[in-house]
């Protein structure tokens, strides 16, 4: 068993999980909403913070300026097609996404998307712990460890993943309030 292996694969999840979370709308604009969608463009498809910069001037929008101004139309279609719920408008220089407040209704529906990402990670990272736990088993029926080190390692393992679920609730949580607080 490496602990330092262990940490760095939970961590993996954890940034994963972090990711999902971000591009989850609350009530405030966030780049991190609109910069992953990808675009058809240059016969290649490229995401939209790749084809300019963006901005959050304020609490309730978001700017996007191509550096390729022929490619303006395509973001706003591109934007205004996801399933974002966002309606996009532009002019010859810029693409203006207003972040409008959520409903009660969707504001639950975004919380209920949260606890399944959530527990997308958690499936993971019980997986990996099966692995690792199958690792120390094989350890031990190759009497490379003995039965006392079996069980305080798996102890050690369970008392890592506790901690790592733990970590895993608190950033739901954080979004989760995020999402609900008007």
């Amino acid at each position: 068993m490496d602990k330092f292996e262990i940490k760095k694969e939970l961590s993996n999840i954890s940034e994963f999980l972090k990711q999902e979370l971000s591009k989850i709308r609350t009530g405030r604009a966030t780049t991190s909403l609109v910069e992953d969608l990808e675009i058809e463009v240059y016969g290649a498809k490229m995401r939209i913070k790749e084809l300019g910069s963006l901005t959050v001037p304020e609490a309730q929008l978001i700017v996007i300026t191509p550096w390729d101004r022929s490619s303006i139309p395509l973001i706003s279609k591109t934007i205004n097609s996801s399933d974002l719920g966002l309606n996009s408008s532009f002019d010859e220089s810029k693409v203006r996404v207003p972040v409008p407040p959520l409903s009660e209704e969707r504001r639950n529906e975004l919380a209920k998307i949260v606890n399944s990402k959530l527990e997308n990670a958690k499936t993971s990272a019980r997986s990996y712990r099966n692995e690792v736990n199958k690792g120390i088993d094989k350890d031990f029926s190759d009497k490379k460890i003995s039965e006392d080190e079996k069980f305080s390692q798996k102890d050690e393992v369970d008392k890592i993943f506790k901690d790592f679920f733990t970590e895993l609730e608190r950033h739901a949580e954080e979004k989760r309030e995020s999402i609900l607080s008007i």
